[in-house]
């Protein structure tokens, strides 16, 4: 397996400004894309073993027996690389490399991961399964811009597996979408997972489990900042709540503050001041319907859309060509 590595940007740097900007606000608030460092990437492993997690189980499900159907409606009809956006450990998309790398068109796995430990994970992965795999791994944040993880002479199918696309709010997702299409060129294609509206029960109960591992995957956020940012959050004076609101087809996470209370920031010297009960909100986990993955595709500039839905309909690998 032929083994690239690159690194893009200051990730620290970027944390240490957009962590504290989103404290500050009136409504406070971390990207979800913090909750995943080494530690907290390891924990989300655990919530996607759990009985209640449905997500994972179904991706897998898809790309485990409909990999070769995907193949089958890939546009191109000249060299192409994928492309993944926070590609984990891989284990899902080795499914569907399995079948790329028949391709003669195929060229190379790009995985792209704000975690460092993720791209040592996926290494590990392909290495004893596909060891004739070509992959390039970047450290990387893909949300600032796409364009820079693209190979320019050639296509491409980029990745974005696992819901990723539904942890923002609705504008945000118009934008990211929007900012994929002006990226991608005519001809290329993504595979976008995105999780289905059902059951609001099931929902619920997929993010807020009765062995606490998702509270411990969002406490892990504290103990984060306590390191990287010298922070004393106390974890004893904080709970973690979660809702699915089945109107706007979101799962909304928050960290509340018990007791009124000061937070310092050593590296920086910021203190913050929560209020008791003010929350600090860590992640949006939006489900769609159909009609909202045609009108997103839409917005991105996408000619042709194809879903791919595991046999619960609980969830779809929507393809999207330009």
């Amino acid at each position: 397996m032929a083994i690239q590595r690159n690194s893009i940007g200051n990730l620290s740097q970027v944390m240490d400004e957009e962590i504290l900007e989103g404290l500050k606000r009136r409504d406070k608030c971390i990207s979800s894309k913090y909750l995943y460092d080494e530690i907290g990437s390891k924990i989300f492993q655990e919530i996607m073993s759990m009985p209640e997690y449905y997500l994972f189980d179904a991706e897998h499900e898809i790309l485990s027996s409909q990999s070769e159907n995907i193949h089958r409606h890939l546009p191109f009809d000249n060299h192409y690389s994928v492309v993944e956006l926070g590609a984990g450990d891989g284990s899902k998309t080795i499914e569907l490399l399995k079948v790329l790398e028949q391709d003669p068109l195929f060229n190379r796995y790009i995985p792209v991961d704000i975690s460092s430990e993720a791209t040592v994970q996926i290494q590990d992965t392909l290495s004893s399964t596909l060891p004739d795999l070509k992959v390039s791994p970047i450290i990387g944040n893909y949300h600032n811009a796409l364009a820079q993880f693209i190979p320019q002479n050639e296509a491409v199918l980029v990745l974005n597996l696992g819901s990723n696309i539904g942890n923002f709010n609705k504008p945000t997702i118009e934008n990211l979408v929007q900012s994929f299409g002006r990226d991608l060129r005519l001809g290329d294609a993504m595979l976008v997972g995105m999780d289905l509206r059902k059951n609001p029960n099931v929902i619920a109960a997929a993010y807020n489990d009765s062995q606490g591992i998702t509270k411990r995957f969002n406490f892990n956020l504290l103990t984060r900042l306590n390191r990287d940012l010298g922070g004393n959050f106390n974890l004893s004076t904080f709970d973690f709540y979660s809702f699915y609101n089945p109107d706007t087809g979101e799962v909304r996470s928050y960290l509340i503050s018990l007791i009124d209370q000061d937070v310092k920031f050593t590296k920086t010297g910021d203190i913050i001041h929560f209020n008791q009960f003010e929350y600090i909100h860590t992640e949006i986990s939006k489900k769609f319907n159909y009609d909202e993955i045609q009108q997103l595709s839409k917005i991105g500039g996408f000619s042709e859309v194809y879903n791919f839905i595991d046999k619960g309909n609980r969830f779809t690998d929507s393809l999207w060509i330009k």
